[in-house]
């Protein structure tokens, strides 16, 4: 008879609740800033890596858009981090036409009786880097660890990033992050869902041997 009474539980985020200690703990590193990463991301892929950075901002306008429904709390994304060499390259050439060619750079440095080889040195250094992009290659050399597994790389014309979700409210909210991917260049990855699925086609095939 008490078999019958068993209920089945397919979430595994409701079979492993931490420990009082374990959970205040991850309380108080979430309050200095750090969040838990959920187990669902986006894996985003595109002709290069410029192509790349481009459909990861369009999709961040959209997670943006569901901060602020509150229904994530945070993602991480190599866009946040590192613009599109087109932009790297208007950055320059602002930075030039307002602060280099102005003489605004060389007036504040001279305020400070900085001396003039310094100076030249501070100009020649600035006009060479023109041409200097900072590729996600390049980029990831010099990130932090968290950060450098969102790059997957390139490989056969291909590159590939993963955006991280952090703090998915409940299951209308991954709902609606489900709907951002096109199944092609965005996929979204659900690994708690998976996990979920697995458990109950476990289920289902235990409760036919209990049956039989």
């Amino acid at each position: 008879v008490g078999l019958f009474k068993l209920s089945a539980v397919d979430d595994i985020r409701a079979m492993q609740k931490p420990a009082e200690h374990v959970y205040q703990q991850e309380q108080k590193i979430m309050q200095l800033g750090r969040q838990r990463v959920d187990g669902q991301y986006f894996i985003i892929t595109a002709e290069n890596s410029d192509a790349l950075l481009e459909k990861e901002m369009q999709l961040l306008k959209k997670l943006d858009a569901l901060i602020e429904k509150n229904m994530i709390s945070d993602y991480q994304a190599i866009a946040q981090m590192l613009p599109t060499s087109l932009q790297q390259q208007f950055n320059w050439n602002l930075l030039e036409n307002k602060l280099f060619s102005t003489g605004v750079v060389e007036k504040a440095m001279e305020s400070i009786a900085m001396q003039k080889d310094a100076l030249d040195e501070i100009n020649k250094s600035f006009y060479e880097s023109k041409e200097n992009i900072l590729t996600p290659d390049l980029w990831v050399k010099s990130a932090q660890p968290q950060w450098q597994a969102l790059w997957l790389g390139c490989e056969e014309k291909r590159c590939s990033s993963v955006t991280r979700l952090i703090g998915i409210k409940d299951s209308q909210s991954l709902q609606n992050l489900e709907k951002l991917a096109d199944g092609n260049t965005v996929l979204f990855v659900d690994t708690i869902g998976d996990i979920n699925h697995m458990l109950e086609k476990y289920r289902h095939i235990a409760s036919l041997f209990i049956v039989i």
